[in-house]
């Protein structure tokens, strides 16, 4: 039999412990049997005995003991302070376990320890599962909250709940709870934030104490995350504004500057600041000032920014009309944009000489004048926006801010104005048109006042007319083959599906209105259908590029990732008519990309959110940046799908030649130049007829020019 190396003699083998009374000793003596130097331990080990909930039960002098020599003692004492399992009451056998690091051998003895009912105060543990939550205003979030009794007695406990509004707490701010001795109970407060005007977007620190009738009380922390919601309003009053304010019979060279009010109401739980900053055509023709330059929106509150312009008269000639756009920008981005995300403004700046004296002068150039005829004028007087050839290619359609539609013959390598070359005379300007597929001598214009206009291009007769929101200026048009539906691309973001069921529709009421969350808002600047009429694409600032199932339009809409800010933009989206899924772009970096939108994968659903779009990626067949890195405003893919014409920013129009793969042709990666205008080109077409390619372009320079391009061999 093997000898022991350990032994030991307990000083009791029974206690009686009462809990909040006295604490109860023994002491324990080690003899080390073995034949060499240890050092020994003690453990004291109750059955059922759960550390998280009672840590530290007894004590131990020494806590482990110095070596001892072979046949030397050791004393420990130990003194039992707590009971080792909560609330229990009779009679347990603990366990006195004896060991050595320097030996192998262990030694264990019982020890009988009868529990009385406890004496003193309540013990209670609070708890938070979850330590931090989120929520809306108005929304309501459940805060569980556990309370356990460490104590042996019952207990009578208030829950309360601070450091929020009481107003928030739905069923109020304290709970009563009784709870069993060694037991826990769970409350729920049900915390409901206020409208988002009483209830500002931060993180909101708050407690739950626990109060029991005879104890002490504790309370645990944790916080609660108001998100923001809502957005910013932004309108200007007066949007027309006059230089001098009174007009008048007399000379005068009162030139006082002119105010705008810029008005912004934070609907939202967002206090912020706004920066307002002066864009437009005609901004550099006259002096702004913003006052304040970075105004604080208070929430619920509506704050004034006041626009000062400045221009000087000139002494004779007409009346000047200046077209100003405020921009606003907010330092917090979570809310997107303000609504709108700009205001168009207008100065009118009349000379200083009345024009009642110079009526004599005029009168006499009119009956000069009325003595030989007046050629109209053969061109525009004003940016051209858009230009289109027809499905036949034997003429060209072109739009601009002068507020006409002008009409060009192909002749040969030239453009020649059919009759008196002015198709049509629009009340706004005319931002985009597109020929009508199946009834190709039909045309739609989309205007500046958010306006679609039909015209008969033959008559030159109107033939019908929609709106369905005005001064949502409308940037894009396309149809589907069949001519039967019409979409729409608007400055406010919406994209607007028309059922067009005949030419004399009149309608505000869209067959379906394309909006993405409101958080991402953004200028619809482009539209393109596939060759399918399956998938519409849309695109625009903040470089958002978007897929819509038109099969099944109750889908959620998908997001193309591409990197940019509010102030990058895509220009122009193409489809080639007979190459599924190759997708043209071309953004405010001076880039086009090719897309192939068959090998498009989802990175993120967002299950949470089914109203936000499926972000994707999709392989991109070729990418490259042309025109000398300027803004690419306009691209066109020829049907083939074998040709690219790009426009941009340095007025050049530069040809590409691709491959059947859908990239850029090997011999010819820097594009052929085949026209330059002295200002940027807003638009462009490539068509083919008999004789070959034709390439027809317009922008800001007021020209709108035909190239025929020799085809390689």
């Amino acid at each position: 039999m093997e000898k022991r190396e350990i032994s030991a003699t307990l000083s009791e083998q029974a206690l009686t412990f009462r809990p909040g009374g006295p604490a109860v000793s023994f002491d324990v003596t080690v003899i080390n049997e073995s034949d060499r130097f240890a050092s020994f331990q003690l453990e004291l080990i109750a059955p059922g005995s759960d550390r998280n909930l009672v840590p530290q039960w007894y004590t131990l002098s020494p806590e482990v003991s110095t070596k001892k020599p072979p046949g030397d003692r050791t004393q420990f004492k130990v003194v039992i302070t707590n009971a080792p399992i909560l609330g229990f009451i009779g009679t347990m056998n603990l366990t006195v376990r004896i060991f050595s690091s320097e030996l192998r051998d262990e030694r264990k003895y019982l020890l009988r320890l009868v529990i009385e009912q406890g004496i003193g105060s309540t013990l209670l543990r609070v708890d938070l599962p979850v330590r931090q939550f989120q929520t809306y205003p108005c929304n309501t979030v459940e805060i569980p909250v556990r309370v356990r009794n460490l104590s042996q007695q019952s207990a009578d406990v208030v829950l309360r709940f601070l450091g929020l509004e009481s107003s928030w707490l739905v069923s109020g701010a304290e709970r009563r709870v009784q709870i069993d001795p060694g037991t826990q109970a769970e409350v729920t407060f049900s915390c409901q934030p206020p409208v988002a005007t009483q209830a500002p977007s931060q993180d909101y620190p708050f407690a739950i104490e626990a109060i029991p009738q005879d104890g002490t009380r504790t309370r645990v922390e944790g916080s609660l995350d108001v998100l923001p919601i809502g957005f910013v309003q932004f309108r200007a009053t007066p949007q027309k504004q006059r230089i001098p304010a009174q007009g008048g019979w007399w000379p005068s060279t009162q030139a006082d500057p002119v105010t705008y009010e810029l008005l912004f109401k934070n609907a939202s739980n967002v206090a912020q600041q706004v920066n307002v900053q002066i864009q437009g055509k005609d901004q550099a023709r006259c002096t702004n000032q913003v006052i304040p330059l970075e105004a604080n929106l208070s929430l619920g509150e509506t704050t004034h920014v006041m626009l000062e312009a400045r221009k000087s008269r000139p002494w004779v000639g007409f009346s000047q009309t200046l077209r100003l756009e405020a921009a606003a920008f907010l330092s917090d981005q979570r809310l997107g944009s303000v609504d709108p995300a700009t205001q168009s403004l207008e100065l009118k700046v009349f000379p200083i000489i009345p024009l009642w004296l110079q009526a004599a002068l005029i009168a006499l150039l009119a009956a000069l004048i009325a003595f030989w005829p007046r050629p109209r004028p053969e061109g525009h007087t004003d940016f051209v926006n858009s230009v289109r050839f027809s499905g036949d290619v034997l003429s060209v359609l072109s739009g601009s801010d002068d507020r006409t539609i002008r009409r060009w013959t192909v002749e040969g390598d030239s453009l020649q104005p059919k009759g008196k070359g002015i198709l049509a005379t629009t009340d706004k300007s005319v931002r985009v048109l597109r020929f009508v597929p199946e009834n190709n001598d039909q045309v739609a214009a989309g205007l500046e006042n958010g306006a679609v206009q039909l015209w008969n291009v033959p008559e030159a007769k109107q033939t019908g007319a929609f709106t369905y929101r005005q001064g949502d200026r409308i940037f894009d048009l396309v149809f589907t083959k069949d001519s039967h539906s019409l979409f729409s691309g608007h400055g406010s973001g919406l994209v607007l599906w028309w059922d067009r069921k005949s030419d004399t529709t009149k309608s505000t009421k869209p067959k379906r209105i394309f909006k993405l969350n409101k958080d991402l808002d953004y200028t619809v600047q482009a539209l393109a259908l596939s060759p399918d009429d399956r998938t519409l694409v849309s695109a625009g600032r903040y470089n958002r590029l978007v897929l819509w199932n038109l099969a099944n339009p109750n889908t959620r809409p998908q997001r193309i990732v591409v990197p940019g800010g509010q102030n990058d933009l895509i220009w122009s989206v193409a489809f080639a008519a007979k190459v599924p899924n190759l997708l043209a772009m071309s953004d405010s970096s001076g880039y086009v990309t090719l897309w192939d939108l068959s090998q498009c994968k989802p990175t993120d659903t967002s299950p949470s959110q089914p109203d936000l779009p499926v972000d994707i990626e999709c392989a991109v067949r070729d990418q490259w940046q042309g025109h000398g890195g300027v803004s690419i405003r306009a691209i066109a893919l020829s049907p083939d799908g074998r040709l690219l014409v790009s426009a941009g920013d340095d007025g050049r129009v530069v040809l590409w030649p691709l491959t059947s793969q859908g990239k850029r042709d090997p011999k010819a990666v820097e594009g052929k130049e085949i026209d330059r205008h002295s200002a940027k080109v807003n638009s462009v077409d490539i068509a083919r007829d008999q004789q070959g390619i034709l390439v027809v372009s317009a922008g800001d320079d007021k020209q709108v020019t035909l190239r025929r391009v020799a085809e390689e061999p």
